[in-house]
């Protein structure tokens, strides 16, 4: 997957988000939101889980946060 491909992670983030939801992301994803005070996203993810558009917002961010920390590191590499 590419994030500096606005399509491609697109369509990882709809196929992938459903199923990082059932495999542990739900607590940590509804805890999050609650902790915020986000009412909308709270019952966006209270009543569609990881199909919807808060979870995808989740997923992208922590693949964002992913794919920075192993560029650093691949830099640090290279000095």
């Amino acid at each position: 997957m590419s994030l500096d491909d606005p399509r491609e992670a697109r369509h990882w983030t709809f196929q992938m988000t459903p199923q990082l939801w059932e495999e542990g992301l739900r607590e940590p994803a509804l805890e999050a939101v609650r902790r915020s005070g986000d009412a909308a996203a709270l019952a966006d993810l209270e009543t569609k889980g990881g199909r919807s558009k808060t979870a995808r917002t989740i997923v992208m961010h922590l693949a964002r946060q992913q794919d920075e920390r192993a560029r650093r590191r691949w830099q640090a590499m290279q000095n």
